[in-house]
This record gives structure tokens, sequence and C-alpha cells, in this order.
């Protein structure tokens, strides 16, 4: 992993100007995405929109006042230099329960008109998180990506 990061941490976009042509590209990420197919073990979709897993750690914050990842962690800030957010558990957690109203209303108060799709989402999340943070091992972390 810490050779995935390293990499991460020297992607950089650059931009070439050449009198009336400006031509940006990134820098480093082929190497990165290499390293990073090398160093994974397993990737698993989610069914849902990649948000939905940032929108679930917000439920759990709002309703079990659970704050459950360091999203400024240096290996979240690195990894998001490559995806758009990067959840990090190194060691398992234990998921409160969302009882069911109090995810209703936090959906109700955050998307309304969408709050019954956003519970299906949110509880759908709840179960991807379960079962991604039982693979954490003291050799393996598990990264919840938004690419």
């Amino acid at each position: 992993m810490q050779g995935c990061l390293d990499l991460a941490q020297n992607v950089r976009i650059e931009t070439m100007k050449k009198w009336f042509v400006k031509k940006t590209q990134v820098v480093g990420a082929e190497k990165f995405h290499q390293e990073w197919l090398r160093a994974r073990i397993r990737e698993v979709p989610f069914d849902h929109s990649g948000y939905v897993l940032g929108n679930y750690l917000d439920a759990q914050q709002a309703i079990n006042g659970i704050h459950l990842v360091d999203e400024r962690s240096e290996t979240a800030r690195v990894l998001c230099k490559i995806f758009t957010a990067a959840f990090v558990f190194e060691s398992s957690v234990t998921l409160p329960e969302l009882a069911v109203e109090r995810l209703l209303k936090f959906c109700n108060e955050e998307y309304s008109r969408d709050a019954a799709e956003m519970v299906e989402a949110v509880t759908a999340a709840h179960l991807f998180y379960r079962r991604g943070l039982a693979e954490i091992t003291p050799e393996h972390l598990v990264i919840f990506l938004i690419q």
C-alpha cells in the first residue's frame, strides 16, 4: 500500500505552453494505477451512486453521533488526489444500526422529496460497509472509494 501512496503523492497536473497552444496533462497517474491494480486484493462495486457512501457516513454522524472515518487522514488525503473520495478503515469498526424512523427523518430533512430512495440507498450502504469492514485483517485495510 505504501508504494501506491508514494506514487499518488507524486501525481500532478502539468501545463505546457507554447505560444498559442496550452496543453494540460496528468503526470504520474498511469504508474499509480498500475501499482494500485497490483496491490489491490479485491474490488467490490456498490450498486448505488458512490456518493451514497459519503451520505451514509453523514447519516451515522447525525443519527448516532458517531464519526466513523477520518477523511483528513494522510492516506485519505493522498488517495483523494486520484479518487473523488476515499474512506479508509485500518481497523474493524462495529457499525451502530440506523433506527428506521430516525433515518427517515434525517433523509426527509436532507433530501426532501428523494427521502424514500435515500433511506433505501443508505440502508444498502450500511450493509455494504458492514461486509467491507468484515474483510479487515492485521495485514489488510479496507478503502471505500468514490471514483
